[in-house]
């Protein structure tokens, strides 16, 4: 459920349980506006015209209006919450691990690992410890999982 806006969760939880679907979990994410996209954004050409801002998107500088817009989502029926990027929501994850024991999970989107495993240009290979780094302070901040591109990268340098 991304692109969410306050009512739209208890919308989409209503049409799910009157569908028979009490079942089917829901996560609205939120996501704060981040330079962090801009990547995605061009390769997908979804790049938001110059200055355009998503109504959807949080302000970096207003991580009180994350906390309030989370409580509402769950208040609405969440099961869960998906913050992202997840660098940026890590003060957000904690406010709320305080206040919930709904299930939180940050997103480490692509730029944190392009930015922060980024491929040695004589090797190839990527450092992941930076990326670690990241994960450990997330978890510690309250995320029960996170979601990230690495996921398959470090699950290889674990097995």
């Amino acid at each position: 459920m991304a692109a969410m806006t306050r009512g739209t969760t208890r919308a989409v939880r209503q049409a799910l349980d009157e569908a028979g679907h009490r079942d089917v979990a829901t996560m609205p994410h939120l996501i704060f506006d981040s330079a962090l996209y801009e990547g995605y954004r061009t390769t997908m050409r979804a790049s938001p015209a110059p200055a355009a801002r998503r109504p959807f998107q949080i302000s970096p500088c207003s991580p009180e209006t994350a906390v309030d817009t989370g409580l509402a989502f769950l208040g609405e029926g969440a099961d869960m919450l998906l913050l992202e990027p997840g660098m940026l929501s890590v003060d957000v994850l904690a406010s709320l691990r305080v206040r919930t024991a709904a299930p939180l999970m940050p997103f480490s989107v692509s730029g944190e690992y392009t930015r922060l495993a980024p491929p040695d240009p004589a090797t190839g290979q990527r450092d992941f410890r930076p990326l670690a780094e990241l994960f450990t302070m997330l978890k510690r901040a309250g995320a029960d999982r996170i979601i990230t591109y690495a996921a398959l990268d470090l699950a290889r340098l674990h097995a």
